[in-house]
C-alpha cells in the first residue's frame, strides 16, 4: 500500500492494465492492475435528524454539514444519531456510536443502564475518529499527494 501519492495515469489498451503515480519523494511508480476503485467521499443521510430538529454545523474535515450532537449522539430532544449520521468513521465507529446512542435513549427514558463502560466506548470512538479523519485532512490542504494506491 502506498499512501500520499499523486495519481498520474491509468494505462491500458482495451482496459486498465496499470496505474502510474508519483510518490512524495518524486519517484514515479507503475503498478500492474486489472481494476480501479475510486472513492469520492461519503455523504451520510441526515434528513431524519434535520426533520427531528437537529442543529447542523459545518464539518471542515469532511466538508459538509452534519448534525451537531453531544458525546452520546443526542442532537435534539428525542433525536439521537448513530453511524455515519453521527460521525463518518466506518463500521467500527457506527457500532460505537450506536451503543452510546442506545445508552442515551435509555438514560432519557430513566431506564438504568448497567454493564456498559461508556468511557471506554468514547475512547474507542475517539481513536476510530482520529484514524478516519487523518487521510481526509491531508486531502483538504494544499498537499497534492493525498491518494492511496494499493496492490
Amino acid at each position: 500500500m502506498h499512501h500520499g501519492v499523486e495519481l498520474r495515469a491509468f494505462e491500458g489498451t482495451d482496459s486498465v492494465e496499470a496505474v502510474r503515480f508519483r510518490k512524495q519523494g518524486g519517484d514515479e511508480v507503475t503498478l500492474p492492475c486489472d481494476a480501479v476503485a475510486v472513492g469520492f467521499g461519503l455523504k451520510p443521510e441526515t434528513q431524519l435528524a434535520e426533520l427531528g430538529g437537529a442543529e447542523f454545523r459545518y464539518d471542515a474535515v469532511f466538508r459538509q454539514w452534519l448534525p451537531f450532537c453531544d458525546a452520546d449522539g443526542r442532537c435534539a430532544e428525542g433525536v439521537f444519531v448513530a453511524g455515519d449520521g453521527a460521525t463518518i468513521g466506518g463500521a467500527q465507529a457506527a457500532a460505537l456510536t450506536g451503543a452510546l446512542a442506545a445508552c442515551a435513549v435509555l438514560d432519557d427514558l430513566k431506564i438504568a443502564v448497567t454493564g456498559v463502560d461508556r468511557a471506554r466506548l468514547q475512547r474507542q470512538l475517539a481513536r476510530a475518529a482520529a484514524f478516519s479523519a487523518r487521510p481526509r485532512a491531508r486531502v483538504r490542504g494544499a498537499n497534492q499527494y493525498a491518494r492511496t494506491a494499493c496492490r
